[in-house]
């Protein structure tokens, strides 16, 4: 994205007189200060009450992120009251605050009426300590207001236009399809969506593919209203492509709130396999707060697309192993992704296997015995059971498909035909 402006210093509301209102004999910045606590609630009450948007929003969200926008415009209101134009500081926190609504794709109706919805209730509160014989001093007050708010409306709109400006062709859309050239082999277009953004293509990737693991086929979006749900997903994004970009050499992305595929050049002393690319998977992780499952192959840059339906392929064998989230390679699969290829040995498997399908528990309890590397205390813990009801469901798979979970040749093979059968339904009964 282009380098953000420094908003111009000229204030938009500039004409007011010298001089802080004094309403109940205390001057309002001084009034608005102890009063703040007070205010930061009535303003989040009602914003939450008037603006079905933000009622929608995670409370984590209300609280970490709008609550602190709104303490700092409350700061610089007040800081304005003496009818001095707005600081280059203030300004650019306003300024800074807009770009980040905008990129998260905050409708910017919402916003300016958020911050008109903040203004009257903290109006309403403060107005309220004034005595009948302080219109003169009500009327300064309401002056001052709408200065802020034509200061902050100006710069927010601005911001909004400014990143609107910004995003149309963006460098991100460039990117994204630099990498289903790659994938694709398309080698016309892989030259030219390199020059197009400056990057020096490397002779080997390590390809990492990575989706959001959901957990009992729930998604991370299910507890938002439809409106907020493609601003937490920008926000994950821009988590995601943050931490991702940090990395060095820098990678080429394709993202989605779902997952994505990363492509990330393999160059002498930047060796992308094993223990780095968990790192970085872990970072993101700790950053979004989201599970990741994840699986990382390298290959030439002729051949990236083989890497990436191998990546693909590890991410929906570890799922149907039932193994926990992480980051997966070919060497710790081997066993099971040779045994579930397709031919007569996975279709015999499958064969072996589909009694289990018409029994969903058995089939969820050797799902979550494999995921916890065989533990009876922790498949009991998974699946909220007793340890003995473990022992007696595997004994009911042994006697459907006629192979021992506790017996570590048969186990293999109990692996390998999970594998190619999947994972259950969490919903079936």
């Amino acid at each position: 994205m282009p380098v953000r402006p420094t908003p111009p210093t000229e204030p938009v509301g500039s004409g007011s007189q010298p001089g802080q209102p004094v309403l109940g004999g205390m001057e309002a910045r001084t009034l608005l200060r102890r009063m703040r606590h007070e205010l930061m609630d009535a303003i989040l009450e009602e914003i939450t009450a008037e603006v079905a948007f933000y009622a929608g929003l995670p409370e984590d969200v209300i609280r970490d992120e709008i609550r602190p926008v709104a303490q700092s415009n409350l700061q610089i209101f007040q800081d304005a009251l003496d009818g001095r134009p707005l600081t280059a500081q203030a300004r650019q926190q306003l300024t800074d605050s807009a770009y980040r609504r905008a990129e998260e794709g905050f409708p910017m109706e919402v916003a300016l009426k958020g911050y008109l919805v903040g203004a009257r209730a903290a109006f309403e509160l403060v107005s309220a300590r004034a005595s009948s014989d302080e219109i003169d001093a009500l009327r300064l007050l309401t002056r001052r207001l709408i200065d802020h708010l034509a200061d902050v409306q100006s710069v927010l709109c601005a911001a909004y236009l400014d990143e609107l400006r910004s995003t149309s062709g963006s460098e991100q859309a460039l990117r994204a399809g630099l990498v289903r050239a790659l994938l694709d082999d398309d080698a016309v277009a892989v030259e030219g969506g390199a020059l197009a953004v400056g990057v020096e293509l490397a002779a080997e990737y390590a390809v990492v593919t990575f989706e959001v693991e959901t957990g009992g086929g729930r998604s991370w979006s299910d507890d938002l209203e439809d409106r907020a749900v493609p601003v937490m997903a920008r926000r994950f994004l821009r988590t995601v492509r943050g931490v991702l970009l940090d990395a060095e050499p820098e990678p080429l992305l394709r993202l989605a709130p779902s997952g994505g595929v990363v492509l990330l050049p393999q160059r002498p002393g930047s060796d992308w396999t094993g223990p780095r690319t968990r790192a970085l998977v872990d970072r993101i992780q700790d950053a979004t707060g989201a599970a990741l499952r994840a699986a990382v192959a390298t290959g030439p840059r002729g051949d990236l697309g083989a890497a990436a339906h191998l990546t693909r392929e590890l991410v929906d064998l570890s799922t149907a192993l039932g193994l926990p989230a992480g980051t997966y390679c070919l060497d710790q699969l081997l066993l099971e992704y040779q045994l579930s290829r397709p031919g007569p040995g996975a279709d015999a498997l499958r064969r072996r296997m589909l009694p289990l399908t018409e029994h969903p528990v058995m089939w969820r309890t050797l799902h979550a015995y494999v995921g916890t590397e065989h533990s009876r205390p922790r498949t009991a813990a998974r699946l909220s059971v007793h340890p003995n009801t473990v022992d007696y469901r595997l004994s009911r798979v042994r006697d459907l498909v006629g192979l021992d979970a506790t017996v570590p040749s048969e186990l293999a093979t109990l692996r390998a035909g999970l594998a190619v059968l999947g994972a259950p339904d969490p919903a079936a009964s």
